[in-house]
């Protein structure tokens, strides 16, 4: 769509830039009462990049609020996979796993060594 990047032309003020409160950029919102009039003042303004700049702001801001819901819809969902995980690794302890799983690891280690040298043994003579 544009070659370049497109920035709003800066309106230097030399007590500093202005500071906004994120209520007062709520008109400029895709959803906001009066999106119409406000876009038909920033035509008026005949500033391709300040449209530019108030479309990225509007996107930007659609895509954060879409995320919010996403992780507001899934804070329940994630509380209760990690109540379960925690009540796993409970059972898990409960049960000794790791120790039993790694005697059985020694022991199978053992007869296998004890098969290989069977094999070998048996290939020999």
């Amino acid at each position: 769509m544009f070659s370049k990047p497109l920035y709003a032309t800066p309106v230097y003020k030399f007590e500093g830039k202005p500071v906004y409160p994120t209520a007062d950029l709520d008109y400029l919102k895709a959803d906001a009462v009066g999106w119409e009039m406000t876009d038909w003042l920033i035509d008026r303004t005949h500033d391709l990049s300040l449209k530019a700049e108030v479309h990225r702001f509007r996107v930007v801001t659609a895509e954060l609020d879409r995320m919010e819901q996403v992780l507001v819809e899934n804070k329940d969902a994630w509380g209760q996979l990690a109540t379960a995980k925690l009540g796993a690794i409970q059972r898990l302890e409960m049960a000794d796993a790791i120790e039993r799983i790694n005697a059985t690891n020694d022991g199978f280690v053992d007869n296998t060594l004890h098969v290989n040298k069977e094999i070998l043994r048996g290939h020999k003579g």
